[in-house]
């Protein structure tokens, strides 16, 4: 009897063994492969980068480009272009996927819905209607307050003020709905309402204002300055570091409140900090870019696609460079080659964003 218990021990301590160790062999295997994907998109975002900032009307030669970084050539045309122009939309499209991207996910994983997005729910059109209250309500009386230093502070604050109000109302309503179709829809109209009272307040706004905000409203990152960046930064550097610190919290509300609960979270709390950082980073965006539709919305997907995990510790600095690189894209595409003629962002990220949701929507209808 005693032998053949030994023997069973035996046999199970080696199962064990055996498992864990294939474990430990498929876990590093996992990471290496973790790995060179985040190397992979790190390397293709410098790339698009530098594509982005040779690409345009006036094309700078990789060459020109080399000679002004390293201060080895003159090219005072180039390098005034450079400098000006096109390092500022660059970097303006790397801060704005950036922003889109993580807030995307945040807002998914917040109403636990993978069909949500800024863009998707109103909290885009309720941004939009800040900017608009700002630019051409408040710009009417004080055109020179809105176009300085002071003035861009306050339509960000705007845009999140409005992003913040149009979050409550949707918070408050999937308070009540349950379903996620229902919640969509509403939002919808949500955004359709703040659409209806920007409409009105372009309609009673004057000629020149009313051709700045609807130049806005396409999206464009063209007509940025480092000095505009320098405004966004904060508010986007605050959103994103909000959204690493509510990684646990993250995971915990996508399986739901009372989990969350029992790992000692503060629900409400960590909703409040989530809330807070998604109105920063979609704000910020709207009020500088303008609305830009389906980063937000499709980025995240593709990083869960990639990735195979619901882990935001994973998600999130994926769905950072993922759409940083989407919106660099978008921004090459935009430009018609050989003209000084640029398409409205938005248009590009529409047409690229559109096709995937249809193929996510129809593998989930599939599967």
């Amino acid at each position: 009897m005693r032998r053949t218990c030994l023997k069973y021990l035996h046999l199970f301590t080696g199962f064990i063994h055996k498992n864990i160790r294939l474990m430990g062999i498929s876990i590093g295997k996992m990471l290496r492969q973790r790995s060179f994907l985040f190397l992979l998109f790190f390397l293709l975002l410098v790339i698009l980068f530098l594509i982005d900032v040779i690409v345009g009307e006036a094309e700078i030669s990789p060459g020109q480009l080399f000679g002004i970084f390293t201060h080895t050539s003159e090219h005072s045309a180039a390098q005034l272009i450079l400098i000006n122009f096109r390092l500022p939309k660059a970097f303006a499209a790397v801060m704005a996927g950036i922003a889109l991207g993580v807030s995307g996910l945040l807002t998914q994983t917040y109403f636990r819905n993978p069909l949500a997005g800024p863009d998707v729910l109103g909290i885009s059109a309720g941004s939009s209607l800040g900017v608009a209250i700002v630019l051409l309500a408040v710009g009417q009386f004080f055109p020179n307050f809105v176009f300085s230093t002071v003035g861009s502070w306050t339509v960000i604050v705007a845009a999140c003020i409005g992003a913040g109000i149009t979050m409550l109302i949707i918070t408050l309503i999937a308070g009540w709905v349950r379903d996620h179709v229902t919640l969509l829809v509403l939002g919808l109209m949500v955004g359709a309402a703040f659409s209806a009272v920007i409409t009105v307040v372009q309609y009673l706004s004057n000629e020149s204002l009313l051709k700045s905000f609807v130049v806005w409203g396409f999206g464009s990152i063209r007509h940025l300055s480092f000095s505009h960046l320098a405004v966004m930064l904060p508010f986007i550097l605050i959103g994103i570091i909000l959204a690493f610190f509510s990684v646990k919290s993250l995971n915990a509300l996508l399986i739901g409140e009372r989990y969350a609960q029992t790992l000692g979270i503060h629900v409400g709390r960590a909703r409040l900090v989530v809330f807070i950082s998604i109105i920063l980073l979609a704000g910020t965006v709207t009020a500088f870019c303008g609305p830009i539709a389906f980063v937000a919305i499709t980025v995240p997907h593709i990083s869960r696609m990639i990735f195979r995990t619901n882990d935001h510790f994973v998600l999130i600095p994926t769905s950072l460079m993922i759409g940083a690189i989407m919106m660099l894209l978008s921004d090459v595409f935009s430009q018609v080659p050989g003209s000084d003629i640029a398409l409205p962002i938005n248009a590009i990220t529409s047409l690229m964003g559109i096709p995937l949701i249809i193929a996510l929507l129809l593998r989930r209808k599939m599967g």
